[in-house]
């Protein structure tokens, strides 16, 4: 044996170029192995969705509830009898009537009729087709609204509130007390109270989703268009509507102004008469004939012998001779006239 063949043998190490090739490799085998195990859960919960769906039995479509309201003007020969026709095709579709009007012919105007009625939600269209068979159709109106989130919530609150009155009619069996029994009963009724209201719109909602509202008018002539005039006409009619609209105002603003007029009248006729009162009251009285020329002895209206406004001086001696000239005595007296 030679000195080489007494070496120990190493392994060979790889290549650079061939340790990345395995670490690609490697990764790819990693990244094929994810995409399939997601593709196995996409395709799993792909599955579920029509599992879900059998176990429920319900679909999204019948999930939503709707409540349907229509309209139908329809013109017809003899309204009495159409409105009597109307009424057995709704019967016959599983509906009822709820309302019924009917007008005899009168003078000057015609005969007609009006229905309310309810009709299955799933026979609304079958119904309206059949009103053409009766008469005319001259309108149709349908308004659906979906109420089907107004309904999950009543849902949700008449399960929550069935769970408290179980509840509390477990604490009314295990009350310990009178006051425990009776503070439970009255929270009891409440809770009952709240249920049947629920329960009671529920159930009316419930009612209009299936029984949808047809209302049908029956005629025996057609609706007139209207006919809009043109030019001189039509100016002249505006022109009056708009006279009399006028004219009607004004008539309501002097009805509302007519009792506030009144009392200002009165007012002012009472405020003139005293005017006048008070004026004559403070106008001086007009002085008598005999003041201004004096009376004898009063001592005003003479004039003396100064000509100064007084009594006259008493000539001397105090003899005041009278009206025909006699002298009289100091006491007034008149004397005898002496001639010589």
């Amino acid at each position: 044996m030679t000195s080489n063949d007494a070496r120990p043998c190493r392994p060979a190490r790889p290549r650079p170029g061939v340790r990345a090739l395995g670490t690609g490799l490697l990764a790819v085998a990693l990244l094929t192995g994810c995409a399939a195990e997601s593709e196995s859960d996409s395709a799993g919960s792909v599955e579920a969705v029509p599992a879900v769906a059998e176990v429920t039995g319900v679909s999204p479509v019948e999930a939503q509830q709707l409540v349907t309201t229509a309209s139908v003007d329809v013109v017809v020969s003899d309204p009495v009898v159409a409105a009597l026709e109307i009424s057995r095709l709704v019967e016959q579709a599983g509906g009822r009537v709820d309302e019924r009007y009917e007008t005899a012919p009168g003078d000057g105007s015609e005969p007609s009729a009006n229905l309310t009625v309810r009709v299955p939600s799933d026979r609304m269209t079958a119904t309206l087709d059949a009103l053409e068979d009766v008469g005319t159709v001259e309108r149709t109106q349908i308004v659906s609204t979906d109420v089907s989130a107004t309904a999950t919530d009543l849902d949700a609150r008449i399960d929550s509130l069935r769970v408290s009155v179980e509840r509390l009619e477990e604490l009314m069996g295990d009350a310990s007390s009178t006051a425990d029994l009776l503070e439970a009963e009255s929270t009891l009724t409440t809770r009952q109270a709240e249920l049947e209201s629920l329960v009671s719109q529920r159930d009316r909602l419930a009612d209009q989703v299936d029984l949808s509202t047809l209302e049908v008018s029956l005629t025996t002539s057609p609706t007139p268009a209207k006919i809009e005039d043109e030019g001189f006409r039509d100016g002249l009619a505006t022109g009056w509507d708009a006279l009399v609209a006028t004219v009607g105002v004004v008539v309501v603003v002097l009805g509302t102004l007519l009792p506030w007029l009144a009392v200002g009248a009165a007012v002012v006729l009472v405020v003139r008469w005293l005017v006048r009162v008070v004026r004559r009251r403070r106008k001086p009285t007009a002085s008598s004939p005999g003041s201004q020329g004096g009376r004898p002895g009063d001592g005003q209206g003479g004039h003396g012998e100064d000509g100064s406004h007084g009594p006259a001086s008493p000539p001397p001696g105090g003899h005041v001779p009278d009206e025909g000239g006699a002298p009289s005595d100091e006491h007034g007296t008149p004397r005898p006239l002496v001639h010589s």
